[in-house]
């Protein structure tokens, strides 16, 4: 890489000033000399969406966004000067990703052992993939996953995937998470990895779950846990608890606050309550995932008949 000048640095911090403004919805003029520098901010704060899930990128990205953020121009007629403090803090972060190899591209990323391929969704609506073979995936916000060449091997890296798998008994399919192994016998699931626990959900077919010498075979309707080292069977609405993937989100009567946390998932703009009260009110129903704004209306329409 070569050492930017006092001119590319110039050039660099009026193109973060200006990616900052632009997330704030502020007018921010550009200039011709300051265009390319302003594209490899903005793609590279895009491509940090594929490793959000990464701790130190969490903590870093989040902390740099919020001094940012809490930063305003001295002339709103002029373009935003921010202060160095807060400069050097955006600027740390891209170095450190840079730094750590944790940008995703196809050319740099680790693929499996069979050169397969590396698919990922960051923050944004659940992501649909189809696979050679006519198996479809799709991808949560903030999920990454491991395709083997011949697409009959997956890895669940991190985030929540939903299988729709093409059953071939000569090829069976199987994604491993964690050391888990689950192993479709024609089916419709969904694998969720967070850090302190895995679900396997079954809605259709069947599906074998294997740890070491042991194996489950699971029937639809059912949930396999996995936290603690300790794994439970449940039975549920698969159904219902599988609607994210076809861009919903579902409440039976559970708190707004809980809903807006998974719209968050989703949202660059997260959604805030303002009145801790319509934090705790109860809900329930099927919201969409592109419409925020309807889920608002109807907490809104909620409280009023709740006062």
């Amino acid at each position: 890489m070569t050492p930017a000048g006092p001119q590319d640095d110039d050039a660099r911090d009026r193109a973060l000033a200006r990616f900052v403004a632009a997330r704030r919805d502020a007018a921010a003029p550009d200039t011709p000399e300051d265009t390319a520098a302003l594209t490899q901010v903005s793609d590279v704060w895009r491509d940090l969406d594929g490793v959000a899930e990464h701790p130190a990128i969490k903590a870093m990205r989040e902390q740099a966004l919020a001094r940012l953020e809490a930063q305003a121009p001295v002339e709103t007629a002029a373009p935003p000067r921010w202060r160095v403090p807060v400069m050097a803090s955006l600027a740390a972060t891209l170095v450190a990703v840079v730094a750590l190899g944790l940008i995703w591209r196809p050319a740099q990323t680790a693929a499996p052992a069979d050169d397969g391929q590396v698919i990922a969704n960051g923050q944004s609506l659940p992501r649909d993939v189809g696979l050679a073979d006519g198996t479809h995936i799709t991808l949560d916000s903030h999920t990454q996953l491991h395709v083997s060449r011949d697409g009959r091997l997956a890895r669940l890296d991190y985030g929540r995937a939903f299988f729709n798998v093409h059953h071939d008994e000569n090829h069976p399919f199987a994604v491993k998470v964690g050391d888990m192994t689950v192993s479709d016998i024609g089916t419709h699931f969904e694998i969720r990895q967070a850090v302190d626990m895995t679900t396997v959900t079954l809605v259709e077919g069947k599906v074998r779950v294997t740890r070491g010498n042991a194996s489950t075979d699971m029937n639809p309707g059912n949930r396999l846990t996995l936290s603690g080292g300790q794994q439970t069977i449940s039975t549920l609405d698969a159904g219902r608890q599988t609607l994210w993937q076809s861009g919903m989100v579902s409440a039976d009567d559970v708190p707004v606050a809980e809903i807006v946390a998974q719209y968050n998932r989703y949202l660059a703009r997260p959604i805030v309550l303002k009145d801790p009260a319509l934090g705790v009110l109860r809900i329930s129903g099927e919201f969409r995932l592109d419409d925020p704004q309807g889920f608002l209306d109807t907490v809104a329409a909620l409280h009023e008949r709740s006062r």
